[in-house]
């Protein structure tokens, strides 16, 4: 089992671990999730709303926290569709310089 993930973001590769997660979720939604989560930290926005045709997100911005090995910056996600509201948990850890290219 994969703990640590990589997201693509422009020309960035950034690390993060998912706090709180639905398997049933698309990868087209928490793609379209990380990409906001990281432009947020970009714009130093702490709330964004980001509506879509079949569902609709919204995402607060928290604190930098440590977990173990892990820290960085959390950012908890509302998502919901036609099946109904799910929330999301992601610990965002930052660029990760290895494998930027």
């Amino acid at each position: 089992m994969r703990v640590r993930r990589v997201f693509k973001y422009k020309d960035e590769a950034w690390d993060y671990v998912f706090l709180e997660s639905n398997p049933s979720l698309g990868r087209t939604i928490l793609d379209n999730f990380m990409w906001h989560i990281v432009d947020m930290g970009y714009e130093t926005d702490n709330n964004r709303t980001v509506p879509n045709g079949d569902y609709s997100i919204r995402i607060q911005s928290g604190k930098e926290v440590s977990l173990g090995l892990f820290s960085g910056r959390c950012f908890k996600g509302v998502i919901e569709t036609e099946e109904g509201m799910t929330g999301l948990s992601v610990l965002l850890m930052g660029p990760n310089k290895a494998l930027m290219n």
